[in-house]
């Protein structure tokens, strides 16, 4: 099952970084590639989310590096900020760019979501954290 997952996981990591045949991967391909990683994980470690986004880069096994995201109304990070809370809110973002990771086991329910911690709207009028 594992392996099955990890193959699964491929072509999305691999749109996700090729998005666009040559143009440079936006905010929601660097999403899109750390949600997939996440799902690598989860089904490695049985059902388990990992605590903190560093878990997904130690030994490049799930990401090399947490992708930074270019998003509007902030520089370019790959700043995780850490949320505890029993929906996904975006009440509960910062607005600081980066990720938002929600990583407490007492909501099981979000434990493992990860959105982008800014709560600006992109060329569209959606919220940029909405992807």
């Amino acid at each position: 099952m594992k392996n099955f997952l990890k193959l699964a996981a491929l072509p999305l990591l691999g749109a996700a970084l090729l998005a666009g045949c040559g143009k440079q991967p936006g905010p929601r391909e660097h999403l899109s590639a750390v949600r997939s990683a996440l799902q690598v994980y989860y089904g490695d470690h049985e059902g388990k989310f990992p605590d903190t986004l560093d878990e997904l880069t130690k030994d490049g096994k799930y990401l090399l590096e947490l992708p930074k995201v270019d998003l509007p109304g902030h520089r370019a990070s790959n700043a995780v900020k850490y949320i505890s809370g029993p929906t996904l809110s975006p009440k509960n973002l910062t607005d600081e760019g980066g990720y938002a990771y929600y990583n407490s086991d007492k909501y099981p329910d979000t434990k493992g979501a990860v959105v982008l911690n800014c709560t600006h709207a992109n060329k569209k009028g959606a919220p940029v954290h909405s992807y």
